[in-house]
């Protein structure tokens, strides 16, 4: 009986181990269930990828500064290209997604972004993503109708301090698994949570500045590690996970798909990208922050966040037009007025000579290099900041230089009477500004043809000489003057010789005898 009661007893214990060791495990299943809330965006990016005029990127070295607002990486190691990331980098609240066949490196099959020329036709919706590691900066691509790969959006990042972000160069991207919660709490040697994460693989995500953690019930809107804001598109901070703002991490979800190529490079020279939305800086004491390492992330599109009050669209106004003569010295627009908060980035577009006209920031003026020549150029501002863009209309002209009036052509013309219509032949009238001629002749019947820039002569003018007196006048010192002459010759008239009777005329002989007159007797003695 005893020992029955014992074998009893045994196997109570047995089934209430059982069930305890299933509750236990049931805490941790649901431990490592993502925390998430329900912070849908009004505004990120539906995805559609639109052609963007690219800028350039400039060439930079970002520095490494220790963490901030995230945990350190366990490891020290570096990453190369060839070298797959280790998983122990950050503790999740979620069953760890493992990196699947589709996270493997693979080879791709588009163009390669860096020799992508203007876009084919339609640019297709979101197709990959590069991180360019020297400038802070993500980008989004899309393909166009030729399979090349055009970037259609950017956005500001931070990156893993001391190499900690794994590489994926050309050729090899990482296959993201963008499983893709509201929010995550990380911790490792703290506690914070992640807003829109996007998963890269394993412990690897993009996702917003750290938020406090307070609690299981999820991350406060005026709880961002503010700090973390500055280095957002300046330099590496993270243990490894690449940063964005809280707009950019939600934008990020939407252009996001299982599968979807990753590169994360070194350099991005040779690469162009749209510029990206400015991050506004961060605001000192409240109602911005409620301490000096907590506060709204001034991206935040809540309703709540009191940076929205702070915003507003960029403008610029000041003159639209600029006349200049040729022969010019280097000179510059009067200063425009722009406003806007966060501060609009100013850039020129349809610049017909960027050699000679350039945007200066400090004096907020176009200035213009000498040696333009004759022409109007057309010249757009645009300024931009995160909530708007706008485009004003510059138009520069310049004109011909100042010369005085001259007249060349035909100075004389003969004619006999009778002509039929006739025409001087044409004259050459130059000067700048462009003269006005007046013509002073003789007679009425000599006029001028502007559009053969001539001398018309109307038939019939009875013999003689005209002169018609041609003056140019375009406002300068001095006119030209030009004198042209007209002769009508009066018809030559033949002369023709009158026929004689030959008996009539006299002989030789006849011719030398010597008439006497009878009637002279001079001679008589």
């Amino acid at each position: 009986m005893t020992k029955f009661k014992n074998i009893k007893l045994r196997r109570g214990l047995g089934l209430l181990s059982s069930i305890t060791m299933l509750l236990l495990l049931a805490s941790v299943l649901l431990a490592c269930v993502p925390n998430m809330q329900n912070f849908t965006p009004s505004d990120p990016s539906s995805g559609e990828a639109d052609s963007s005029t690219a800028t350039s990127a400039v060439t930079g070295t970002s520095s490494d500064t220790p963490p901030h607002g995230e945990s350190e990486p366990a490891s020290s190691s570096a990453f190369n290209e060839n070298t797959p990331p280790s998983k122990s980098r950050h503790s999740i609240t979620s069953t760890e997604t493992s990196p699947t066949a589709a996270s493997k490196t693979t080879t791709t099959t588009t163009i390669a972004a860096n020799l992508a020329a203007k876009p084919v036709g339609k640019v297709g919706r979101a197709h990959s993503i590069r991180v360019f590691e020297d400038m802070q900066v993500t980008v989004i691509y899309g393909l166009d109708e030729a399979d090349q790969e055009i970037p259609i959006e950017a956005f500001y990042c931070s990156t893993g301090y001391n190499n900690a972000t794994p590489k994926a160069p050309e050729g090899k991207p990482i296959r993201i698994t963008a499983f893709r919660p509201s929010y995550l709490k990380f911790s490792l040697l703290g506690d914070c949570y992640v807003r829109y994460p996007t998963q890269i693989m394993g412990d690897y995500f993009f996702h917003s500045v750290p938020y406090e953690y307070s609690g299981s019930k999820g991350p406060e809107y005026n709880e961002c590690w503010i700090g973390g804001m500055y280095a957002l598109g300046r330099y590496k901070t993270t243990g490894g996970c690449i940063r964005l703002s809280v707009r950019d991490a939600a934008k990020m979800q939407s252009y996001a798909y299982p599968g979807m190529p990753l590169y994360i490079l070194t350099n991005s020279s040779g690469y162009s990208w749209p510029t990206p939305q400015s991050v506004p800086a961060v605001q000192a004491g409240k109602p911005y922050s409620i301490s000096g390492r907590l506060g709204w992330d001034p991206t935040d599109w809540h309703q709540e966040n009191p940076y929205q009050g702070l915003f507003k669209g960029p403008s610029i106004s000041g003159d639209k037009t600029l006349t200049l003569t040729e022969g010019y010295k280097k000179t510059s627009t009067a200063a425009f007025t722009i406003t806007g908060n966060p501060s609009p980035e100013i850039s020129i577009s349809m610049n017909p000579d960027s050699t000679k006209i350039s945007w200066n920031n400090t004096s907020k003026k176009i200035d213009i290099a000498a040696g333009l020549t004759q022409g109007k150029y057309e010249i757009n501002l645009k300024v931009s900041n995160s909530l708007d863009d706008m485009t004003l209309k510059f138009t520069l002209i310049v004109e011909k230089a100042q010369q005085a009036p001259l007249i060349s052509g035909p100075s004389s013309l003969e004619l006999i009477e009778g002509y039929k219509q006739a025409s001087s032949g044409a004259f050459e009238i130059s000067g700048h500004p462009a003269p006005r001629l007046s013509i002073n002749s003789s007679n009425d019947g000599i006029s001028w043809n502007d559009a053969a820039q001539e001398l018309v002569i109307a038939e019939g003018l009875p013999a003689g000489v005209y002169t018609v007196i041609l003056t140019a006048d375009n406002g300068l010192k001095e006119n030209a003057v030009f004198e042209f002459s007209l002769t009508v010759k009066p018809v030559e008239t033949e002369v023709t010789p009158v026929p004689t009777d030959p008996a009539s005329e006299p002989t030789a002989a006849e011719s030398a005898t010597e008439t006497v007159d009878p009637s002279d007797t001079s001679d008589e003695g």
